[in-house]
């Protein structure tokens, strides 16, 4: 992981996470995490989606989010219903969530490939953004999402005050014990 880590970090303008197939960021870069910055039960895309405070805020479409995080989360327990790890996502998620009981009760599959968001950042506005989806190589289920703005957009404008104001906070906490 720690070389997919290395090449997300060589897109310092691009937010993009490293996501395993039940949905938790293993990796990401400076500006995916300032992008979701204060989105409670960082770690996993499904917890965000579904138990964070404002995240129908935040993701502007958010009903639609909610069912796609499902059904992703479903594709991929196509291929391995006994493990422990979606077990437990699953059973807090559905404990927690009626939302995510009532989705998940539809048997709905959706495969990741490319999408627009929307979101709502409470520091730099309103974003529109492409989601695209690689698959890494090998049997890890570990797929990119990678997040662009149309060049010369307001987006893309946003993504830049959001990557300047991260990397100013950055270094205004790390030289603090200086």
């Amino acid at each position: 992981m720690d070389e997919i880590k290395e090449l997300l970090n060589q897109w310092p303008a691009t937010p993009a996470f490293a996501i395993t197939r039940w949905l938790d960021i293993a990796a990401s870069n400076h500006l995916a995490e300032a992008l979701f910055d204060g989105m409670a039960h960082w770690g996993n895309m499904a917890r965000i989606a579904f138990l964070a405070d404002g995240v129908e805020n935040f993701v502007e479409d958010w009903p639609t989010f909610a069912r796609c995080t499902v059904g992703t989360l479903r594709a991929a327990a196509a291929h391995d219903t006994d493990d422990p790890a979606l077990c437990e996502l699953v059973g807090e998620l559905a404990v927690r969530s009626e939302h995510f009981s009532e989705l998940w009760a539809r048997h709905e599959v959706h495969g990741k490939s490319t999408a627009r968001k929307r979101f709502n950042h409470r520091a730099v506005g309103a974003l529109t953004l492409h989601q695209h989806v690689l698959t890494v190589p090998g049997d890890s289920g570990v797929q990119l999402w990678i997040y662009r703005a149309d060049p010369g957009s307001t987006s893309e404008q946003r993504l830049g005050l959001l990557a300047d104001r991260d990397s100013s906070i950055g270094s205004l906490s790390s030289g603090s014990g200086a």
